[in-house]
């Protein structure tokens, strides 16, 4: 219990008090304006980050796939899998990329980068395959959450095969999200900063005895 030494120590109080009240509505007020504001700006921060990452993923695929398409041209046309393999492996070690696939003109698959090389051999027929096949210019799809860029290999105008590079859009939802959330608790803490001194400093303001002012908060 503290000691009201003075008519000054009273009068602080009374005004503390008449502050802190339309304080208390305006704080409530600006919280709710708060969340609500900053629901936005993490919708808009989330679309802004995934936009940019993906242009940056597919920029970064669609250059890999046109050099290694002509990095390719030599090993495929005599056949060097040893080669090709390596060129794949060094494109694949850090750089993030889903898989790495080197397929003939029959859509053969004569190099397969993911784990345990299952696809190698095969006869590839699906949707995504047929399509890269049919062009001979850079083709980017989308297949669920996987981006797949191929390029097509070319001696002349003989058409080799085709390079496919495929990344995972999930990687990018996961980096986004965890951007997005630093982002919001950085708001949220300057937020919580500025209510703090409002309610500390603001009522301090008005009392003619600052001394009396601490004395009470003691």
């Amino acid at each position: 219990m503290f000691y009201l030494r003075s008519i000054k120590t009273k009068f602080c109080l009374f005004i503390a008090l008449l502050i802190l009240l339309p304080m208390g509505l305006f704080v409530g007020v600006a919280i709710h304006i708060h969340r609500s504001n900053l629901s936005q700006v993490e919708k808009m921060n989330s679309f802004l980050l995934t936009t940019t990452l993906m242009n940056e993923w597919k920029e970064k695929t669609y250059s890999m796939a046109a050099l290694l398409a002509k990095e390719f041209a030599q090993p495929i046309f005599e056949l060097d899998i040893h080669e090709m393999k390596y060129l794949a492996k060094l494109v694949t070690e850090g750089d993030g990329f889903r898989y790495i696939y080197v397929q003939d003109e029959k859509g053969r698959v004569l190099v397969d980068t993911t784990e345990g090389s299952q696809l190698l051999g095969e006869v590839l027929n699906d949707t995504l395959t047929r399509k890269a096949l049919a062009v001979n210019r850079i083709l980017m799809q989308k297949q669920a959450d996987i981006v797949d860029v191929a390029a097509p290999v070319m001696v002349g105008t003989r058409h080799l095969g085709i390079v496919r590079i495929g990344f995972s859009t999930e990687r990018i939802r996961e980096v986004t999200g965890i951007a997005t959330q630093k982002i919001g608790d950085s708001i949220n803490q300057a937020f919580a900063i500025i209510v703090r001194d409002i309610f500390l400093f603001l009522p301090g303001s008005f009392c003619p005895d600052r001394n009396s002012w601490i004395y009470l908060y003691t």
